[in-house]
Order: C-alpha cells, then structure tokens, then sequence
C-alpha cells in the first residue's frame, strides 16, 4: 500500500479506524491526503495519529455519498471496510472504471468478491476481451446463496 500511496497524486483511505495503517507507511501522495472515519472515538484517535502526517481526518457517516467530488483522487484504499459503497469508491476515482476495475481488483488480492458485494455481475467472471479470468473463476461456486 505504501508504494501505491507514493505514487499517487491525491489518496483516499476510507473507514480507516484509528489511522494505524495510513501513519505506519513513510510515502506520501504527492499533492494530499485524505481518510474517512464515522465512530467518533476513532475520529479522534485517527486525527491524533495522522495529525502530523499531513492527512486530513474527515468524519463520514459511512453510507452514500463520500463527502468529496467526482474523481477527486487517483488512489482509494481501505484495509478492512465495514461495507464498501463500489459505486461510491468509483465516483470518487479519478481511474476507476465502476465496479469491473475494482472487482478485478478484489479477485487480485485473493478476497471472495461475495464479501463485498460483487456477485451476479454479467461480467464477474469474464475478462475485458471475454476469456475467463482465473482470479475470478476461482470463486465460481462459492456464492452465497
């Protein structure tokens, strides 16, 4: 993730609790910052803990929509989120194709696309040129039911 954040222009950690992970890494986004956090006790731990990384604590209700512009940042991340808003994520990236982009990206990183709600696309197990996909082949089978 540090190396991400290095080469991004603006970044974006949403739902990034106490602010642990984004003050553990020494990169920096070259332009700003920014991180999201709706439990109060967490603002406040994220705000002391980022304060002097130059990262600007937003406090977020943790639903729709993010409180940022369409394509703000080049880089979004979240290492554990409670529920992931796909549609939001894309909206706010400037890169980001909706929900293809970070589906494959889900599949890459060896996490079941079920647990974050990216089952029954037409598209979940295909490839942009409609081969199959083997990093989402692998959960074929393994939907919820």
């Amino acid at each position: 993730m540090g190396e991400r954040v290095g080469r991004a222009e603006m970044s974006l950690d949403i739902q990034t609790g106490g602010g642990e992970v984004l003050a553990g890494i020494p990169q920096r986004a070259a332009k700003a910052m920014a991180a999201t956090e709706s439990w109060p006790p967490n603002i406040e731990r994220a705000q002391k803990n980022l304060r002097g990384k130059g990262v600007v604590v937003v406090a977020d209700e943790d639903q729709p929509p993010l409180p940022f512009a369409d394509r703000t940042f080049d880089l979004v991340t979240s290492r554990h989120p409670v529920t992931a808003y796909w549609d939001e994520i894309a909206r706010v990236c400037v890169r980001c194709e909706p929900r293809t982009q970070l589906r494959r990206f889900v599949a890459a990183m060896d996490l079941s696309p079920s647990t974050y709600g990216l089952v029954d696309e037409p598209d979940v197990a295909a490839a942009d040129d409609g081969t199959p996909n083997d990093a989402n082949e692998r959960w074929k089978g393994r939907r919820p039911s």
